[in-house]
């Protein structure tokens, strides 16, 4: 499976494409490459499980837009979540 994600975190545009095998390995993927894309800044996001990232994600989208979408609880509702607000598209499989 291949996804394109975008969003704006920290003043930083993220375009990125990840590709795995499933939805937890794709969540790990865009962990790490927000991760060091944000550098010094990203070190925090290391400690975090991928599910606690996806929550912090949807947290702070949900804040910042004023929106109540359900904090996930697998990777997969995670990439539902992406898909729904148009930050995430399937690209294959």
């Amino acid at each position: 499976m291949k996804l394109r994600v975008h969003f704006e975190i920290a003043d930083r545009n993220i375009d990125e494409i990840v590709d795995g095998s499933n939805a937890d390995e794709l969540l790990s993927e865009a962990k790490s490459r927000v991760a060091s894309e944000l550098g010094w800044k990203g070190m925090f996001l290391h400690a975090m499980s991928t599910i606690q990232f996806a929550q912090l994600a949807v947290r702070m989208y949900n804040e910042h837009h004023e929106t109540q979408y359900p904090i996930p609880e697998t990777a997969e509702e995670f990439v539902e979540f992406g898909k729904v607000t148009g930050k995430v598209e399937v690209l294959d499989g």
